[in-house]
């Protein structure tokens, strides 16, 4: 696995790309989309921060936001997402 070194500056604009498990076309049900922006919502109010741009496709979505703390987001995001559905 590669040993990707990245930057953590807090207040700093960050890219990334979430892809749904195996690539399925979780995103096109109007249910996970809710559920999602509920996510994003709820960890907006523990931790703020901006979103830039949002693209959202079937099976990813790639977006861009300025994070105090990206490595807290993201571990925060995902967990709010994975309790709801174990």
């Amino acid at each position: 696995m590669p040993e990707y070194r990245r930057a953590d500056i807090p207040g700093a604009t960050y890219f990334f790309t979430v892809i749904t498990y195996r690539r399925q076309a979780l995103l096109t049900d109007p249910r996970c989309r809710e559920s999602l922006r509920n996510a994003i919502n709820k960890v907006r109010l523990e931790m703020p921060f901006e979103i830039v741009a949002w693209v959202l496709m079937p099976d990813h979505l790639h977006q861009s936001g300025n994070f105090r703390k990206r490595q807290e987001l993201f571990a925060t995001l995902v967990s709010h997402q994975t309790t709801r559905h174990t």
